[in-house]
């Protein structure tokens, strides 16, 4: 007895010293505690008081006395008493890297040719020796709205007749070029440019351009849709200097983390082609990228004419997709299934006021179907600018074909999805595909708003009542994201905060403060002021979402449509340490406040970024 007794004892101070070494084990010592009142996006514990980081990782997630045991001698501790912690956002569609590039090439924000051919002549005489010049910003206002009269090519020859132009709008489906620029990126391709009524026009060979025409037939300069893509690609090499392209690099993040963003889904890797993709790969490789970046080769009509060239454009990311990197994920491919409502290319099941034009379908079903079944077939996804209802409901038909002949899991997303038909709601669901919904135009002060004024050509308002229905996505279980499409964001919001206030507050009155002054005078024409807004300008507004469902939407719906949820987006043990700290506590602040908040630091991997 007294042998079992002494056996007994020594097994129970056994366990207790190995319980102790268990507990000092898992305790290690963090690199980094922080408390304060952390949103995790983790719905098993969505508000903690502490969380303690090593070697890039979260370790604890919980109260502040769970916290103690970890703080060693070299423990950073952070006491963020104002505001909050939130996991870092992602951007899920947008077109930073092409934003950083274009602060090199010619920037403007005319409202008029005049002032368009004023800033073009002053950048060349600060840039004599470039080979092109091209660039983004101006307005479609006065004449530099679609004009049949007018020869743009003429003009801006003008300023400069012996080098090509290429002048984007703000949304960049809209380009005035010399002659130069037009002869060297579409008579050389042997289009076929036939006369068309609406100055619409597929050609033989860039299937989805819009070429406008002169009265006698003559092009003059104004391109829209897959012309402006195929003009970019053409003069990819002419962008901007190669030294420039680490600037390029480190703008784009110090832009993303400003706006509150550790995870980057790239809408448009097409600008500079493979060059940029190369570029993302130096930059990783030299340890100087510090976000996730997801590039999105882009794929045009005229890439699919034929099988051969179809599957020539998925080999070439398959080939990208077998190098190795740390921070960059595999590529996707790019597609435009159809145009945008603000040139009357986005195709919807209504007409357009005053109109018997539906919209411009860039690809059909049958060629998403082809590309994405190929793509799919490779483990690539699709990632479809797909704008009206229609053109939603075809990609979504295309992408359930492609799935149901592979039947490998490759998620395909989409981009904007201004309108869904409701019965394809369920449908994304059960077939794997997210949304990269532009909720920083789920607002009433927008282009939108005017449009839906009842002019010619406008969208109609039975579309425009229904716009964004972000409500209707995520109680349907769509995994939905944010996109803001910057840098063609046209005035609205595109950081975490100002997006969330959108989502959750139908009014967002503030937004009139960033708007033109002409666009202003417009809105107040119709009514909106500061001081009277009425609820039936509001864009749908039974589609507003709470807070806590906004915040999700930013940090692990993004990671989920990144396919990276298992190791980013939520403050989990485990997870890498991406985090926010902000001033203010968006949970309990007032709706029409939460705009306002300011990011104080951005954290990657558990270091300080931002």
């Amino acid at each position: 007895m007294r042998a079992y007794k002494k056996t007994l004892s020594f097994m129970l101070m056994l366990c207790m010293v190995l319980c102790s070494f268990s507990i000092a084990f898992a305790q290690e010592a963090a690199d980094l505690i922080v408390y304060g009142t952390i949103y995790t996006s983790n719905p098993d514990q969505d508000v903690a008081q502490a969380m303690a980081v090593k070697d890039g990782k979260y370790i604890y997630v919980g109260d502040k006395a769970g916290a103690k045991p970890y703080i060693g001698s070299n423990t950073k501790v952070i006491n963020h008493k104002a505001g909050m912690i939130m996991a870092g956002a992602t951007e899920a569609h947008g077109h930073y890297i092409m934003q950083s590039m274009e602060q090199l090439m010619v920037t403007t924000s005319a409202d008029s040719l005049t002032e368009l051919k004023a800033d073009l002549e002053a950048f060349i005489k600060k840039n004599p020796d470039r080979t092109a010049y091209v660039g983004a910003g101006w307005n479609r206002q006065n004449d530099l709205q679609p004009n049949a009269d007018i020869n743009y090519s003429a003009e801006l020859d003008k300023i400069c007749a012996d080098k090509p132009v290429l002048l984007m709008d703000t949304d960049h489906h809209q380009a005035v070029c010399n002659t130069k620029a037009f002869t060297l990126c579409f008579s050389d391709k042997g289009a076929s440019l036939q006369d068309n009524e609406k100055g619409r026009e597929d050609t033989a060979s860039i299937p989805g351009a819009v070429i406008l025409r002169l009265p006698d037939g003559q092009a003059n300069g104004y391109v829209r849709d897959q012309a402006v893509f195929v003009a970019l690609r053409k003069l990819s090499n002419d962008l901007i200097n190669e030294k420039d392209y680490d600037f390029v690099m480190q703008d784009m993040q110090r832009v993303l983390y400003s706006q509150g963003y550790t995870n980057y889904n790239d809408g448009l890797t097409d600008g500079a082609g493979i060059k940029v993709i190369d570029e993302l790969f130096k930059a990783d490789k030299n340890g100087t990228l510090k976000v996730i970046v997801r590039p999105n080769m882009n794929i045009l009509a005229m890439d699919m004419l034929d099988d051969e060239s179809l599957n020539a454009s998925v080999a070439a990311v398959e080939k990208y997709n077998k190098k190795e990197a740390k921070h960059i994920l595999p590529s996707g491919i790019k597609i435009f299934a159809d145009g945008v409502t603000e040139t009357q290319t986005g195709v919807i099941d209504v007409p357009y006021i005053g109109t018997d034009y539906y919209g411009n379908a860039v690809l059909t079903e049958e060629d998403i179907y082809r590309l994405a079944k190929a793509a799919n077939e490779k483990g690539i996804g699709i990632h479809s600018h797909s704008y009206g209802n229609v053109a939603v409901n075809y990609t979504i038909n295309a992408f359930i074909r492609a799935q149901q002949a592979v039947n490998n899991g490759t998620r395909n997303t989409m981009a904007h999805v201004m309108n869904v038909l409701p019965q394809d709601y369920k449908r994304m669901v059960d077939n794997n595909i997210a949304i990269a919904e532009n909720i920083n135009w789920h607002t009433a002060i927008t282009e939108t708003a005017l449009e839906a004024q009842n002019y010619p050509g406008g969208i109609p308002r039975s579309i425009w009542l229904t716009n964004y229905p972000i409500n209707s996505l995520v109680k349907n279980g769509v995994i939905v994201a944010s996109s803001t499409d910057a840098p063609a964001a046209n005035g609205h919001p595109t950081d975490v905060f100002g997006i969330i206030e959108v989502a959750v507050n139908p009014i967002a009155l503030h937004w009139l403060d960033n708007k033109p002054e002409l666009e202003k005078e417009q809105l107040r024409a119709f009514g909106y002021t500061k001081e009277k807004l009425t609820l039936d300008a509001v864009l749908n507004a039974d589609e507003f979402i709470s807070v806590k469902e906004a915040l999700d939407v930013m940090t692990i719906n993004g990671a989920k449509f990144m396919e990276i949820d298992k190791e980013r987006g939520s403050i989990e043990v485990g997870k890498y340490a991406d985090f926010l700290l902000v001033d203010k506590n968006i949970l309990v602040c007032p709706v029409d406040e939460i705009h306002k908040t300011k990011i104080n630091k951005v954290y990657f991997e558990g270091q300080q970024v931002y």
